[in-house]
This record gives structure tokens, C-alpha cells and sequence, in this order.
């Protein structure tokens, strides 16, 4: 509830926003959770390899399912595209990936 009506000053990162975030900078992504709005940040090129997943994957976290989202079309796109195409999508398919 404190999420949605923006009522917290900074958001714990959950245990997915955890891993993803470890999975990310282990792959040598340039990636950071911000718990100010409780997203994930990415930087540089790897800001532009996310801009090429759908939009409400990494721009809005209003109702805190930011990192299920990215998970979601990061395993969409490889599932589509194959490895090798985004870096982030690459990175994320591996991590949750399972049998992809």
C-alpha cells in the first residue's frame, strides 16, 4: 500500500530485486537497484539493451512488479529472438531462466 500511494521514502529490495540484481552485475551489466523508487537502473549501453524490451518492463514500477515484468519479457524476447540479441534478456533467461 505505502508502494502505490508513494507514502515510503525508499523501497527494500526484495529478494528477486536481490538476485536480479547480483545476476545483472555478474554478467557485467551496469546495473543498481534504487531504493528511492524501487526499480532497477541501468547505465549507459545496458540503459539502451533494456530500452529494447516493452516499455513497461523497466520504466514504471507504480504497483511494485518492476522486476517480475523484466524477468517476464526478458525470457519473452530470448524465447522469441534467441541468445546473443540483448544483453539483459540474455543475462536475466540464464539466471531464471530454467530449461530456455
Amino acid at each position: 500500500m505505502k508502494f502505490q500511494t508513494g507514502a515510503a521514502a525508499k523501497f527494500p529490495a526484495s529478494t528477486a530485486s536481490k538476485r536480479l540484481e547480483k545476476c545483472l552485475v555478474n554478467a557485467g551489466i551496469n546495473a543498481k537497484y534504487r531504493p528511492v523508487d524501487g526499480k532497477m537502473f541501468f547505465i549507459g549501453n545496458d540503459g539502451i539493451s533494456v530500452t529494447e524490451l516493452p516499455e513497461y518492463a523497466w520504466k514504471e514500477a507504480d504497483i511494485g512488479t518492476q522486476d517480475s515484468e523484466l524477468i517476464a519479457e526478458s525470457l519473452r524476447f530470448v524465447a522469441n529472438f534467441g541468445y546473443g540479441k540483448n544483453r539483459v534478456a540474455d543475462a536475466i533467461a540464464r539466471e531464471f531462466g530454467g530449461w530456455l
